[in-house]
């Protein structure tokens, strides 16, 4: 399931490792494990569970459901996980990725399920407009 469904695991271990925490996959997985998949995770990771996860390690974050500029939620030392839906015309699904504000612009990780390879974009709103229809269901964002 880990490779259908592991996107959160993969954004947080991202997000850890831009922060320069040092995660351990394995850990995240473990903790999300017992704190949070939904239908054992056949849809992945509840963002209440990254919640939990962020208060664990004592960091420092905000939490965002709606805005109508998403590019203003995110600052240049911060680092985001970010659910979003998306729709294209073979079907439907939601995604986590990291998403990091630098001078460039933004930086995606795991945008299509490769953890190794970064995505650049001009701002928020070019990557959200850019392919796939995608809408934001949750960003935390995370001090660095």
């Amino acid at each position: 399931r880990f490779s259908h469904s592991g996107c959160g695991a993969i954004a947080t271990f991202n997000a850890m490792s831009v922060l320069g925490l040092e995660p351990k996959m394995e850990d995240i997985v473990d903790f999300y494990e017992h704190n949070g998949l939904i239908l054992n995770a056949a849809m992945g990771v509840n963002p209440s569970a990254v919640k939990k996860y962020l208060k664990s390690k004592g960091l420092q974050w905000k939490f965002y459901s709606k805005s109508k500029d998403w590019d203003s939620c995110l600052g240049k030392d911060q680092i985001a996980i970010l659910l979003y839906w998306w729709v294209n015309r073979k079907g439907c699904g939601a995604h986590y990725v990291s998403v990091e504000r630098t001078d460039e612009g933004i930086n995606v990780y795991n945008e299509y399920g490769n953890r190794d390879y970064t995505h650049k974009y001009k701002d928020m709103q070019t990557f959200l407009d850019e392919g796939q229809y995608k809408r934001v269901v949750s960003m935390f964002v995370i001090d660095k």
